[in-house]
């Protein structure tokens, strides 16, 4: 049998039973705004910033593949930014991140750029964050 015109010949999929949750902050796609003062105080003073967050290198298999935030504290500069405990910064502006030179320049770039796209790794998704310094 041939499909009437405007019927498709493949069946109609069923509705999912699972839920989408619905997408907050950067997940959307919405920009996230830093103010350059804020940025320079928070990175101004290096030991400061450290006490804020532990990171340490990200291993799949036995190849490095970011770096692992936890212990983020509310309020410091990492969670303004979006990033959660369990996050795994993969590349900054489509530059891979896993060494720590890398992630110096991260810092370098963070005070001298106006926009910074960061891919992280959380839980099993990827995800891109956009970040507008003004």
């Amino acid at each position: 049998m041939e499909p009437k015109e405007g019927e498709s010949s493949t069946p109609a999929k069923r509705p999912s039973a699972r839920r989408q949750r619905p997408r907050s902050g950067a997940q959307a796609g919405r920009t996230i705004s830093l103010s350059r003062e804020e940025i320079e105080s928070s990175f101004d003073d290096l030991n400061q910033l450290m006490q804020q967050v532990r990171i340490r290198p990200y291993m799949e298999g036995k190849r490095p593949a970011g770096f692992l935030m936890s212990n983020i504290k509310p309020g410091s500069i990492f969670s303004k930014m979006g990033l959660r405990n369990g996050d795994v910064v993969k590349s900054v502006n489509n530059q891979t991140i896993s060494t720590p030179e890398q992630a110096f320049e991260f810092y370098e770039r963070i005070m001298e750029d106006e926009t910074i796209d960061i891919e992280i790794k959380r839980g099993r998704r990827q995800q891109k964050l956009h970040y507008e310094i003004e």
